[in-house]
């Protein structure tokens, strides 16, 4: 037999309003719209999402006590008395055992240690990060020129670094902004490397790491919701869009180029997934940048925040 308490009345609404709104969420992300709304979009789901945890903590502690399930355990059958044992025969009429399982206890107990697990694999992964950048060596101004950086970004108030481990450019903003190049051998055109450092420039001046850390908390926290994941995944690639129109423009030959240092630098990843690295793509995403490179950008989309950096 099994006995329930009430049903909470609110977890189940709560959690489908959830799943409807990043699923009309990733709707709007894949719209056909400029990618500057899209990302406007994306910023608001954002912090629709993590408002959604403070309402479950204030509405659910109220009910966590009575919302169980109650298991009782069947009546022992009768024993035939000249069978019977004095233990045994204690056990006739005894009343039934209840074996009480809270379930949005247990439901907030997965989901808490999913979570946590989570939280501690993202901090790993930010000091990772930190770490690896801190072990680069930095470029200075004259190396800079050296390697053909334009006299314009050297008035950045960047850490300039190469890695001799990478093939692209990367960059990462936790406190200082961070640009780092590859070796001289693997940017060899001046004019190549300037689309590249516009492209990572854009990725500083939106502080793109710090959404990309917010959206991974998220997935942290919502790792139950597949929808989040997508969210997550559709906001990366239009922060690559955007870049690439910071590199590019709407110069044709720039866009072919482009394309061209795409290809040459796609199998190369920056060191994790924090980092915003030039060609960390996935081969369908990589393919949808491709092809909106050269048909052009549809739906061009200036900001102010990226629309100034300096051309050569």
């Amino acid at each position: 037999m099994i006995e329930t308490s009430i049903f909470h009345p609110y977890i189940l609404p709560l959690a489908s309003c959830h799943v409807l709104v990043t699923l009309i969420g990733l709707g709007l992300l894949w719209a056909p719209i400029t990618t500057c709304k899209s990302l406007r979009w994306s910023r608001a789901l954002l912090t629709l999402l993590f408002i959604a945890p403070a309402v479950l903590i204030i509405i659910c502690p109220r009910d966590l006590g009575s919302s169980s399930i109650t298991f009782t355990l069947p009546q022992p059958a009768a024993i035939a008395p000249e069978t019977s044992s004095p233990m045994l025969g204690a056990t006739i009429g005894a009343a039934p055992l209840p074996f009480t399982v809270n379930w949005m206890q247990t439901t907030l107990l997965v989901w808490i240690a999913g979570s946590a697990l989570g939280l501690l694999w993202l901090s790993f992964s930010i000091i990772l990060t930190l770490n690896h950048l801190k072990c680069l060596s930095e470029l200075s101004p004259a190396d800079r020129m050296a390697r053909g950086v334009a006299p314009q970004w050297n008035s950045r108030n960047w850490r300039w670094c190469e890695d001799p481990g990478t093939k692209a450019p990367y960059s990462f903003r936790w406190w200082t902004p961070c640009l780092v190049l590859p070796p001289s051998s693997y940017t060899e055109r001046d004019s190549d490397l300037e689309r590249m450092i516009r492209h990572e420039a854009s990725h500083l001046q939106n502080a793109d790491a710090w959404y990309r850390i917010l959206w991974s908390t998220l997935r942290v926290l919502y790792w139950w919701n597949p929808f989040v994941h997508l969210l997550a995944r559709r906001h990366a690639e239009l922060q690559e869009w955007r870049a690439d129109d910071a590199a590019v423009g709407r110069n044709r030959e720039d866009s072919l180029a482009f394309s061209r240092t795409l290809l040459d630098r796609a199998s190369v990843a920056s060191p994790n997934r924090l980092t915003q690295g030039m060609a960390t793509s996935t081969a369908r995403a990589l393919n949808r940048r491709l092809t909106r490179l050269l048909k052009g950008s549809s739906t061009p989309s200036p900001h102010p925040s990226w629309s100034a950096v300096p051309r050569s």
